[in-house]
């Protein structure tokens, strides 16, 4: 049981909490995310796959409640993963800086060997089961997308040559994307740590070209047709920036005071003839306590959550969904507003909840204790490998379990397909988790130790 407790859920042993500390939030926000994209893709394959019409108009429909909308946004749940990314990128990279080149380079190791033999390893066991699959249309062009475009997943650039519907592991845009992010984020980073002012100013400068790019593209692209709102929009690095570089400015700012000055001790051990002078000063910089950050009352943390839970509810029941639906009626300039600031508003309300987590009190930050409740655990650290293989567990289900002639129209239906595709991927992350994730993760810290240290 103890073996269970510990390596299947992920529970500290008895007696012992997690020791994460204040971020154990993220696990919730983790677990959340991917809660919603495995509802959305849910969708997505129940819709795709109907046989005909009227199937396709009850299980439209019954998505489209006010109840489930919430639930069957994974675009925003994509959101939330890119903020938690840039926040994390952000402690990863400022931890021990020392110079660009080094702290670059091993940042690249970390999560070259932390992302990628993963989505090698789904990339083997898509191709099994495709090729095992022979007698479904769609099963087929999934084959025939990975037999052209593998390579492209594999380099982290599927997005950038192909369209969604051509992509090999359709879900692994958004790692395209991310691991975009880790070329152009490091330079941020740099910038502000040897200058905070000019890389504030470079990091403020690069979100608002992430509004106004995509703001570009609206104007410039026929985004009502959902081919090109998908390819020019949804799946661009360019136009998706906005939430990572908010996580990243949730990081720095709260932790400005550590991380100022930290240019000057950069270059201390290059002045001539101060050597003695600047280790003397070093030691006796490094002998002051370090402030304690404020710590905000309970009436403030509360305050926090009610507006940013506002911000996060008007941003997912806004109808500003993959495609506008247009009619002569439609005031196209407040529908181009709504595709612009949809996602903005609600990373702005999740930077929010993750900024009460961070400075109220836990104990009367309801809301934090219950994102940062250990039970989330298995569900996060598991959350990659069940992204990489949800996709194919829905197709098994849905082809080979319940049939084409299943129609999702009642909660009843959704509730047991919901839980027999997180329950399956949850059993297949395991052993990717054990035996892919973690024994690369090992093998990228030899070889950073091996190459950079």
């Amino acid at each position: 049981m103890e073996f269970i407790r510990e390596k299947v859920f992920f529970l500290p042993p008895e007696g012992k909490e997690s020791g994460h500390g204040k971020v154990n939030f993220l696990n919730g926000l983790r677990a959340l995310s991917v809660i919603m994209v495995v509802a959305t893709h849910c969708y997505v394959v129940f819709i795709q796959s109907v046989t005909n019409m009227d199937d396709g108009y009850k299980t439209y429909k019954f998505f489209e409640g006010w109840l489930l909308r919430p639930l069957c946004n994974g675009d925003l749940g994509v959101d939330i993963f890119f903020i938690l990314s840039g926040y994390l990128i952000a402690m990863s990279f400022t931890r021990n800086y020392t110079n660009f080149k080094s702290q670059f380079s091993s940042f690249v190791i970390r999560r070259l060997f932390r992302i990628l033999p993963a989505v090698i390893f789904a990339l083997i066991v898509h191709t099994i089961y495709y090729r095992v699959e022979t007698n479904n249309a769609i099963i087929e062009a999934m084959r025939n997308a990975c037999n052209k475009n593998w390579y492209l997943v594999i380099l982290g650039m599927q997005n950038l040559f192909i369209s969604l519907a051509d992509s090999c592991l359709v879900q692994t845009w958004s790692i395209c994307v991310e691991l975009q992010f880790y070329l152009f984020s490091p330079m941020l980073l740099a910038l502000y740590l040897n200058n905070q002012l000019w890389g504030s100013i470079s990091i403020f400068a690069t979100l608002i070209m992430s509004v106004f790019t995509r703001l570009i593209v609206i104007e410039t692209h026929d985004a009502t047709n959902t081919d090109v709102y998908t390819n020019t929009l949804y799946i661009q690095a360019w136009t998706r920036a906005t939430p990572f570089i908010l996580g990243m400015i949730l990081y720095l700012y709260q932790n400005r005071e550590s991380l100022s000055g930290m240019s000057a001790s950069l270059y201390a051990p290059l002045l001539p003839s101060q050597n003695d002078e600047n280790t003397s000063n070093s030691n006796n910089t490094q002998a002051q306590p370090k402030p304690e950050k404020k710590v905000y009352p309970a009436d403030v943390g509360h305050i926090v959550f009610a507006l940013c839970s506002i911000i996060v509810i008007t941003a997912v029941y806004m109808k500003s969904y993959q495609t506008p639906k247009i009619d002569a009626n439609t005031d196209m300039v407040y529908m181009k507003f709504k595709h612009v600031m949809n996602r903005i508003i609600f990373s702005v309300g999740v930077i929010g909840w993750m900024w009460s987590c961070l400075n109220i009190k836990d104990a009367s930050n309801y809301f934090c204790r219950f994102l940062s409740h250990r039970y989330w655990n298995c569900i996060a650290e598991l959350s990659y490998s069940i992204y990489l293989y949800q996709m194919m567990i829905f197709c098994i289900i849905r082809f080979h379990i319940f049939g084409l002639d299943f129609v999702l129209d009642n909660h009843f239906k959704l509730f047991g397909v919901f839980i027999t595709v997180f329950s399956l991927s949850f059993l297949i992350a395991l052993p990717s988790y054990y035996f892919v994730e973690q024994p690369f993760i090992n093998v990228g810290k030899w070889v950073e130790k091996k190459l950079v240290r």
